[in-house]
């Protein structure tokens, strides 16, 4: 489950409780990937929303991209892609930074709670014992 909020990707894996956020760069990658753009659109879509990228930016698009492949948040995926180009909701421009993927689980109890099944009698967020 993910959505690009304010410039900054939340995604969070409801298989392991862990949530991510990707910011800037980051997020325009997130957003521009899981709508199916390929690479060369990915590329295109950093140079279109970001200033001053470096001519070795593809070196960190593809680390973060195998960031999220290594979190169980993507699958690599060799077919060509599209050439879509994702919606943003404004033309603002934001300066380079290096795509970074930050991840926590100190949610993970409460998020793989199940508030319907996991719960005590005194409802949600009180979690039942473990079963024996």
């Amino acid at each position: 489950m993910a959505e690009v909020l304010d410039g900054e990707a939340v995604i969070i894996d409801l298989a392991t409780g862990r949530y991510h956020a990707a910011a800037g760069v980051a997020a325009t990658v997130w957003a521009a990937a899981s709508a199916g753009a390929s690479f060369p659109s990915i590329m295109a879509t950093i140079a279109a929303r970001h200033s001053d990228v470096p001519a070795d930016a593809e070196h960190a698009v593809r680390a973060f991209l195998a960031q999220t492949v290594a979190a169980g948040l993507a699958v690599q995926d060799d077919a060509a892609g599209s050439d879509v180009t994702p919606s943003f909701p404004d033309d603002s421009v934001t300066p380079w930074s290096v795509p970074v993927l930050e991840s926590h689980d100190d949610l993970a109890d409460l998020l793989l709670l199940d508030p319907v099944h996991d719960v005590t009698e005194s409802g949600w967020p009180h979690a039942a014992p473990p079963a024996t």
